[in-house]
């Protein structure tokens, strides 16, 4: 099942919230279970599967990128999803194989574009980047049952953080 996925994908929002929402809203709408890792000016979300970034400027926190750490279902952490997402979407699978959800994008007028060179797409329509697993399960990595192609992560942010060569995003 990827519908949660494909609707953050083809919208860049996640129960409503997205880059334009503050602390206060993304915590209504996914729950209180969360750990703040603040640095001076900068603040990080961290909901299990979904991580939220904030600077702070004049007082106001404002979102500069969401990401959904699908990679963390992978490795057995089911209770990574917040509750809101499992009432609004039922469970969550441990996997999802990329070509499946860029299927769904495809079919929902939402195509992804790859970036040349990379295992990423973009979704134009909402900015969203989609980074695979380069390497899996079945290429010796223990723990997880990711396989490579599978969908890693997905983010919204105005500009793409390309992870370094060699190295899963």
């Amino acid at each position: 099942m990827t519908t949660f996925y494909r609707d953050f994908a083809a919208t860049g929002e996640v129960l409503g919230c997205s880059t334009d929402s503050s602390p206060e809203a993304w915590a209504a709408a996914l729950g209180p279970r969360f750990a703040d890792d603040r640095v001076k000016k900068r603040l990080r979300r961290d909901y299990g599967l979904i991580e939220v970034n904030f600077f702070r400027v004049d007082g106001v926190w404002g979102c500069f990128s969401v990401s959904v750490q699908a990679h963390r279902l992978g490795w057995g952490e089911e209770a990574a999803v917040p509750e809101p997402l499992v009432a609004a979407y039922g469970p969550f699978p441990a996997r999802v194989a990329a070509a499946d959800l860029l299927a769904e994008l495809e079919a929902a007028g939402s195509p992804a574009a790859r970036v040349p060179g990379r295992e990423i797409f973009h979704v134009p329509s909402s900015n969203v980047h989609l980074y695979l697993a380069e390497q899996g399960a079945d290429s010796g990595q223990s723990g997880s049952v990711l396989r490579k192609g599978d969908v890693w992560s997905l983010i919204k942010s105005p500009v793409p953080v390309l992870p370094p060569e060699n190295q899963n995003p």
